[in-house]
C-alpha cells in the first residue's frame, strides 16, 4: 500500500487522478506542467499550487522520487516548471499500477 495514504488522509478526485498518471507514465519522469495537462484534459479543476504540496507529500512519503537540476534547489511556481522532475517508486505501483 502507499506509505501514509491511509493514516488520517483524506483521498480527493485529483489526488487518485495524479496517483493515476504517475502509475501510467512509471517509465519515465514527469513534471508537475505534465500532471497539470493531465487533469485540464480529464476536466479536473485543481491549482498548480495543490499539485506541488500533493507531489511533495508524496516525495516525504517515498512514494515517488524528486529530481532537481538546478543544484537541489526547490523552485517556486513561476519558475522554469520543467526543473523539478518526478518518478514514481514501485509503492505506488503495486497500489494503482
Amino acid at each position: 500500500m502507499v506509505k501514509n495514504m491511509a493514516n488520517g488522509n483524506y483521498t480527493t478526485v485529483s489526488r487518485t487522478k495524479i496517483l493515476e498518471y504517475l502509475s501510467m507514465n512509471c517509465d519515465r519522469a514527469v513534471n508537475v506542467q505534465d500532471i497539470y495537462g493531465y487533469l485540464l484534459e480529464k476536466e479536473i479543476n485543481v491549482n498548480i499550487t495543490t499539485i506541488y504540496r500533493y507531489m511533495d507529500k508524496l516525495t516525504k512519503d517515498g512514494n515517488v522520487m524528486k529530481y532537481s537540476s538546478k543544484e537541489g534547489q526547490k523552485l517556486l511556481p513561476g519558475e522554469d516548471l520543467d526543473r523539478d522532475m518526478y518518478h514514481a517508486t514501485a509503492e505506488i505501483l503495486k497500489e494503482y499500477g
